[in-house]
């Protein structure tokens, strides 16, 4: 009988996306002040989700994290098209003193990774202030490295090769064409010499979780922290446009096979509860 193969984790990396912090609908910190000494207290929508966070946070430490990947959308601007509507503050640096009060506690020790999102929630010409949150939260942490748009990373000493970016489009119908259709550019740009061969493609920006492996393919949707809200967009397709809520936590072995761990977590009904009249 041969021997049981001893499987030991040599690299532990959690990926979360799409914080909208600033937003009414997305995490925040439990309080904040304002340099004006305002109070900024979550409702009770944001504490469900705040609940959610630190519950992640623990599986985080259970797992051994050692990276912590933010791809994007980290603060949610000032939604100009809106008139700031929806929004906690409208003021970038409440937003990224904010953003770096919810962070904080995730990294411990960790190394920090830092995408930019979608150019609508930066809502600054000619500067990223995602950045700044990266930046300011270097000294609380191992490392903190900011990799712009989109990164192609292997995690040594593995030698996977992570190709993350925020992402841009959605489907009418089939989320799930939206990962295939990356998986098949993918695979045809490498064969074209225009890729390094690329292991495992990252997404966010469509607030909901889907995984998919096939072959030697690994293709990740992030899910988000931001619950839903009603918009020209989202109320289009209302019930479809509901997200999940949580992270993944993504270990590699020694023999270099790689498994996705989600957690997933209530998500409140900031708006759209059913009422009694």
């Amino acid at each position: 009988m041969s021997k049981t193969l001893i499987t030991k984790i040599k690299r532990s990396i959690a990926f979360i996306s799409d914080l909208h912090i600033g937003s009414r609908y997305a995490i925040c910190p439990d309080k904040f002040k304002t340099s004006e000494g305002v109070w900024l207290i979550p409702s009770h929508g944001q504490a469900t989700l705040n609940d959610g966070f630190k519950a992640f946070i623990k599986k985080c430490n259970e797992m051994k994290v050692d990276t912590v990947v933010v791809n994007g959308d980290t603060l949610d601007g000032q939604n100009i098209a809106e008139n700031g509507m929806g929004l906690s503050t409208s003021n970038l640096d409440e937003q990224v003193d904010m953003a770096i009060e919810v962070l904080r506690p995730i990294l411990n020790g960790k190394k920090l990774l830092m995408l930019s999102g979608s150019g609508y929630h930066k809502s600054v010409r000619g500067m990223n202030p995602e950045k700044a949150v990266c930046d300011d939260l270097g000294q609380y942490c191992q490392s903190s490295t900011w990799l712009g748009p989109v990164a192609n990373i292997r995690f040594s000493p593995s030698k996977k090769v992570f190709n993350i970016h925020h992402g841009y489009t959605g489907s009418v119908i089939y989320r799930e064409m939206v990962l295939a259709r990356e998986g098949l550019f993918t695979k045809w740009a490498e064969g074209s010499g225009k890729l390094p061969r690329i292991d495992v493609v990252v997404r966010g920006h469509l607030h909901n979780f889907i995984y998919i492996h096939e072959n030697d393919l690994h293709l990740l949707q992030l899910p988000c922290w931001k619950a839903f809200e009603p918009s020209k967009i989202t109320l289009k397709l209302y019930a479809k446009m509901q997200p999940d809520i949580g992270g993944c936590i993504v270990l590699i072995d020694n023999n270099d096979r790689m498994v996705v761990h989600h957690y997933l977590y209530s998500c409140p009904a900031i708006v759209g509860e059913v009422r009694e009249e």
